[in-house]
């Protein structure tokens, strides 16, 4: 039997109570998950929703007949609330870091089991959206006050996201999760990344990894066949070189003989135009893209580093 609408009213309260960081999402219940998004997309035609968070409105859906008691409810309120607009409290480049690292860490044995349940969940999604659903699975584990001290979290922080010393492990993500949790319940952290849409994360993931193609095709026809193309690195780098292609996603700038960097067009201000003939100097701060004259006279070195990702 799902639980009643006062017992929904009770769990959310409580839940707003704890997480005083939360009062600016729009938390709401319905009877079904039909009542909210209509008939096609009943269980029948897309399985149970247990709930869902939509980062551009600020708001997260509970369909009662789907919960089968109020801890069941309060376990899809931590994944939606301190999942994924947890996620939403770091950077740019913050998120995008970690995300990558719960990437690499999907064969370590104490990531697998949680990588597992989401590669079966999300089949055919890409593989940062995975990453938040398993950073979203440790939310649901939270169980009261956090387990390591705020310097023990920044340690972790440090080792395994900023610094790379060693790889992510189940725990560690835990406490890094437990850490955002506790800001969004003394207040200390807030929403920092705003999507454009709901769903613009990673349905552009998908579409940039397509331009991706497009531009490596670009290259290889503007430069030859021994062309390589190189996605930006947002959270360092600087790359000096002309503009001498573009894609619908991305602009292709020269920086050796047979190397270009692709640099995704949202990333900029305003994006530079194709010009063979000018260096230009792209440095990255925080994922935005910064364009100034280059301070080369022809298509130059790039540090090794810069590419080889």
């Amino acid at each position: 039997m799902p639980i009643t609408e006062d017992q929904a009213d009770g769990a959310i309260h409580a839940f707003y109570n704890e997480f005083p960081g939360l009062s600016g999402l729009n938390i709401s219940h319905r009877p079904t998950q039909e009542s909210f998004y209509g008939n096609k997309a009943s269980i029948e035609a897309v399985g149970t929703i247990k709930g869902a968070f939509l980062p551009k409105r600020g708001e997260v859906h509970l369909p009662l007949a789907n919960f089968r008691d109020v801890g069941d409810l309060r376990k899809s309120l931590q994944h939606e609330a301190l999942g994924h607009f947890g996620t939403l409290t770091f950077t740019g480049s913050e998120k995008r870091d970690l995300l990558e690292v719960i990437i690499a860490a999907r064969q370590s044995p104490s990531m697998k089991g949680d990588w597992a349940k989401v590669d079966k969940a999300y089949a055919g999604q890409s593989e940062l959206m995975k990453a938040e659903e398993v950073f979203c699975l440790a939310a649901e584990r939270i169980d009261g006050p956090p387990s390591k001290t705020a310097d023990q979290a920044a340690r972790t922080w440090s080792d395994v996201v900023q610094n790379k010393t060693r790889p992510l492990e189940r725990e560690d993500l835990q406490t890094i999760v437990e850490s955002v949790a506790d800001g969004i319940r003394r207040g200390t952290r807030e929403q920092q990344i705003f999507p454009i849409d709901d769903r613009s994360q990673f349905r552009k993931t998908a579409e940039l990894a397509d331009s991706l193609t497009e531009a490596t095709a670009e290259a290889k026809a503007q430069l030859g066949p021994n062309a390589k193309t190189f996605p930006a690195q947002l959270a360092e780098g600087t790359y000096k070189g002309p503009i001498i292609a573009e894609t619908e996603h991305h602009v292709l700038q020269q920086v050796s003989a047979t190397n270009t960097v692709a640099h995704a067009k949202t990333a900029f201000a305003q994006a530079p135009t194709v010009d063979k003939t000018t260096a230009l100097a792209v440095a990255y701060n925080d994922g935005a893209a910064v364009v100034k004259p280059a301070r080369v006279q022809a298509v130059t070195q790039t540090k090794t580093r810069d590419l080889g990702r």
